[in-house]
């Protein structure tokens, strides 16, 4: 499984819209692969909130809604998308990925190919 980060959380909710169709088209991607399935947490969490009505955007919530997940992924892709060295989320997910030895990789959601390269290479 891959495990897709990247920021998310922004007072302005105009950005979390943003960040979270970004998300969705990356996440497709890598799911149009069709070579592991994926979870991204921002796309789960993002449809949790607007259309099931969860008011919970602290962080502590997340982290324990979404690294069980992380531990169970065989590598974590982080979306390198504007914020995502300063989100806290994001780097909490890389601290947790490198102590469970779960290999990190960047990636800037364009070509999925360049993910199946470095998984399978």
């Amino acid at each position: 499984m891959l495990y897709l980060a990247g920021p998310y959380s922004h007072p302005d909710p105009d950005v979390r819209q943003r960040r979270f169709v970004e998300h969705c088209i990356a996440a497709a991607k890598l799911a149009d692969l069709d070579r592991w399935p994926i979870f991204s947490p921002i796309a789960h969490g993002h449809a949790l909130c607007e259309t099931g009505g969860l008011m919970r955007l602290d962080h502590e919530f997340w982290m324990r809604q979404c690294l069980p997940f992380l531990r169970n992924a065989d590598a974590l892709i982080v979306l390198s998308s504007e914020g995502w060295r300063h989100s806290k989320g994001t780097q909490a997910e890389i601290e947790e990925a490198e102590a469970c030895g779960i290999p990190v990789y960047r990636w800037c959601g364009n070509d999925a190919e360049v993910i199946a390269d470095l998984l399978e290479g």
